[in-house]
This record gives structure tokens, sequence and C-alpha cells, in this order.
């Protein structure tokens, strides 16, 4: 049949005319096969051959099937082909045929063969069917690099942004993801428009490639615009608390983002610092509400947070001044021991600080106080460490010089004699030297001697004895008498060590009484 806007030669079954597009749907037809022209002379090689010819001719080749036999009609020639755009669109035959295998307008009867197209082969001569015009150079560049060119943009439009705002603008990186999140929303925003523009062209079937990358880059986009807005809403709601002096609220918050999978290196970054400035604030706030306690939690939670972040050095000196305030607070409450461990630790927090010479002269301060205290309760030992500590580590206090003078005052030492004679009259004395001989060797008067620093009667009653003042210090004790019957003659008695070498030595403590331990005398001392 033949196509009824432009003439051309169609197959019976065709859907659409190849050369013009016109669909054929509901067209009716005037006969089952097409009615071409009989061929001029001039065309002898597309006549029909007859059956004799045929059989007369055993090179030729003998027709494949048999048809009913049918007169030959006559052949008309196609009008010329045109690439002038027709008012239908073009649809390509490929798609119907593939390969280009296209049936013929009829078939030769059984008695005679096909005749011979001019290029020599069996079967009708056809007009050239158009082939599909190839997309344009353009059209090809667009729908090829499209996605790659989004996805450049799409780099550029976020790191841009980012840069400018966080090194130009507010110079935090949180500026900078706020301004790449706007523009992932416009990038994706333009990519979207194109992909849609992509599918009304009708292109996406061959492009499928292209369509799926393009759409990858929308959703990349959206979602980083997305997690970005998200994430800046979280922080953004923090620093509205911190701003209003909630800080316990702001903690919160900030909690709630560092536990949140979207908030990635950046953001956890920012969430730290916000963590440290927060516990910062707040501890700075509980100090002024003289609340030491929790504000020093509070210093140290920020320093843990951030150990050398931006607020790492005022939070060291916070935090000296917090445990400096609490020792005051718990020395004007007598309670010693508390605020010495607070004055120290307000030195280690800041060594060099402005609070920690304040808190070692207030260390020493205490120790002192804590000496005294220990005097009056009759804890002689631990006021004596008390005072050696600050001779030790505090020279440079005040109560230095009284704690050394303190450590070398007189004591009180006392003695008894057991077996002491009755009614006999003597002396206790007590040296720093000593010369005695050898212990159960000879003893002759001359070759032995005492300094006797110092002397106190003793009671012939019950041979008790008692020194008022004795400087601390290393002393033997010696017993000297003398016989009324002799009055030219001298008797001591004294006391050899345990390894029976020298004179036994005994050493007075600082600050407290010291008792001497009980002397066996009996027929020593008679």
């Amino acid at each position: 049949m033949n196509c009824p806007q432009c003439n051309a030669p169609l197959p019976q079954d065709a859907k659409f005319c190849f050369n013009c597009g016109l669909a054929l749907t509901g067209v009716p037809v005037e006969s089952e096969y097409p009615q071409p022209q009989p061929q001029s002379q001039s065309q002898p090689l597309s006549q029909p051959i007859s059956a004799g010819q045929a059989a007369s001719s055993p090179s030729q080749a003998q027709p494949l099937y048999a048809q009913p036999p049918f007169s030959e009609p006559p052949y008309s020639a196609p009008p010329p082909f045109s690439q002038a755009p027709s008012s239908q669109p073009l649809s390509y035959p490929s798609e119907a045929y593939p390969s280009g295998a296209y049936p013929p307008p009829y078939y030769a009867p059984a008695s005679q063969p096909f005749p011979m197209n001019p290029s020599g082969a069996w079967g009708v001569s056809m007009p050239p069917v158009p082939s599909a015009s190839p997309p344009t150079k353009g059209r090809v560049i667009f729908f090829t690099w499209t996605p790659l060119i989004i996805l450049g943009v799409a780099l550029i439009a976020l790191a841009g942004p980012f840069v400018v705002a966080a090194n130009l603008g507010d110079k935090s990186w949180m500026g900078g993801d706020i301004a790449a999140a706007i523009a992932a929303f416009g990038v994706g925003a333009l990519a979207l428009v194109t992909v849609i523009v992509q599918l009304a062209t009708r292109q996406w079937k061959r492009l499928s490639f292209a369509f799926n990358l393009a759409l990858v880059v929308v959703l990349a986009l959206l979602g980083t615009g997305g997690i970005a807005f998200k994430t800046q809403v979280g922080i953004l709601d923090a620093q509205h608390y911190a701003v209003a002096g909630d800080w316990t609220d702001a903690l919160k918050q900030y909690t709630l983002l560092a536990n949140d999978p979207s908030c990635g290196h950046d953001c956890q970054r920012s969430v730290t610092s916000g963590v440290a400035h927060a516990h910062y604030e707040y501890g700075y706030q509980l100090e002024g509400e003289n609340n030491y306690s929790k504000a020093i939690s509070q210093f140290e939670a920020s320093l843990t947070a951030a150990p050398a972040g931006a607020d790492a050095v005022p939070a060291h000196v916070e935090l000296s001044h917090a445990h400096y305030s609490y020792g005051l607070q718990f020395a004007s409450q007598k309670e010693y021991l508390e605020a010495i461990s607070e004055f120290e630790q307000a030195v280690n927090a800041a060594p060099s600080g402005p609070y920690a010479q304040e808190a070692h002269l207030a260390t020493a301060s205490a120790y002192y106080a804590v000496a005294q205290q220990d005097l009056a309760g009759s804890s002689c030992q631990s006021a004596v460490l008390a005072l050696e500590t600050i001779v030790q580590n505090y020279s440079d206090a005040p109560e230095a010089n009284q704690a050394r003078a303190d450590l070398v005052a007189p004591v009180k030492v006392t003695g008894t004699f057991d077996g002491y004679p009755k009614g006999r009259s003597g002396q206790a004395w007590l040296s720093k030297t000593a010369h005695v001989p050898r212990y159960s060797a000879p003893a002759p008067y001359g070759s032995y001697s005492f300094s006797g620093d110092y002397k106190t009667p003793i009671d012939p009653k019950s041979g008790n004895f008692t020194f008022a003042r004795v400087v601390p210090g290393n002393y033997t004790l010696t017993l000297y008498r003398y016989d009324t019957r002799y009055p030219d003659s001298a008797f001591y008695t004294w006391w050899y060590a345990s390894n029976n070498v020298g004179a036994y030595f005994v050493q007075v403590g600082p600050l407290c009484p010291f008792t001497w331990p009980a002397m066996e005398c009996d027929n020593l001392c008679s």
C-alpha cells in the first residue's frame, strides 16, 4: 500500500509512514497489495521472467516457494526522498524491523521467480528507506556531559561558599557549613530541573546512565544540605541556650548532638568546643554564687572536654581560684585539713597563676593552725609533723619562722630511778657528751666524764626527777650522788648502751613532754 499523504510505498502492516511519519492507524486501504504501474522498456532487468525462460536457462535459480499465479502489475517509481521535516515526528523503522529487513510489497507467483533488481539481487526494486538521523553533536554533548557538569558545579558550589564564609565571614566552620548547605539546595534544585528537561526530550531510554548519575547527584546535594541544616539547627539551639545563660539545657543539647550519627567531624569539633565553653561559663556562674564545689566540677569538666581548647587557660585559672576560695571557706570554719587540701589543689591547677602564691602561703597558715589544734588536743606528734612540714615545704611563709622556734623550744623531761635508796640525796644529770670506760673494765677516778648540761635533784622518797626545760636533743642520764660520810668523794652511776659500747643515750623530742624510760638502780645507787 502507499501512504495517503506522501504516496510513499509501505508494507501492508505498517503502522506509520517511513517518509513523513503519518500514523496509519484507522486509515482505509484500497487493496491488499499495492498496485505499481508497468515498467518501461528501458528497465528490462526489472521485468518478471517467464516460466519457459526459467526452464531454458539452467543457470538461473528456481523460485524458492510457490504462490498463487498472478499478473504482475505495472510498477511506478516512488517520489524522491526528501530530508525536509514533516508535520509528524519522525520515527525510525529500525524499531519495527530490526537490521533493515523490510518485507516486499508483493510476492511473485509460483510459476515465476522473483525479478532481479538493478543491484543483481532477487526481489522487487524498492525505494530507499530513510534511516534515522543520528543526534546532533550538541545533543550528545548535552546528555553525555550533563551529570559530570552538574557534579563539578556542585563541588564548586559547596566548597566555594564554605571557604569564603569560614575564612572571610564569621570565620567559623559553622558559617561555612550553612553557606554550603544553601548552595547544595540551590544546585540540587538546578540539577533536578535539568533531569526533568532530560526526561521531556524523550531521550532518557538511551541515556539511562546519565539520568541515574544526575539523579544521584541531585539526591546527594539535597541530602548534604538537609544534614547540614539539621546539625546547624541543633548547634544554634545549644548556642541559644548558652546566650540565655541556661547552661544545663545547652549541655543537654550538645550531648544530643554528640550522639547524633549525622554530626560529622567538624560538627563534633564544634560540639566539643561548645561543651567545654558551656562547662566553663557554668562554673564561673557557680563560683560567683559561692558554690565552689559545683564550680570546681564544671571547670574540671571543661578541661576534660577540651584540654587544649580555647577555654583551657582561663579554666585552669578559674579552677585554681575556686579551690583557693573553697579553702578559705573551710579555714573560716576551722576545718583546716580540708582547707589544706583545697589550697594544694589550687596551686596544682595553675602553678604560675595569680592565685598560686596566695594558696601556697594559705597552706602554711593552715598547717600551723593544725599544729595548734593538735597541741591543744594532746596530739603532740601530729603537731610536730605539721610544724616540720611548714619548715621543709613552706620556708618562705611567715609561719615557717614560728615553726622553727617551736621545734627547738625546751620541753619538760621526767623520770624515775627504780630501787633508789630512800633517804639518800642525789642528782640526775642529762649530758649531751659522755666518756666512759668499756663495760666491765675498771673505772678509776678520772677515767670518765659527763658534760652535765642539765641537773636536777632526785626525790629521796620516790627516786623521781624532773627537768623543767630541756632543749630537744640526744642525752645520756647519769646519777650523781655524794656520801656525807665521805665529804670529798663523789659517786657516778651511768648506764651502758645495749651493745655495751658507750653510754646509753635517749633522744628528747621537740614540743612534746618527755618521760625518761625507767632506770634500774638497785645496788648501783647504794
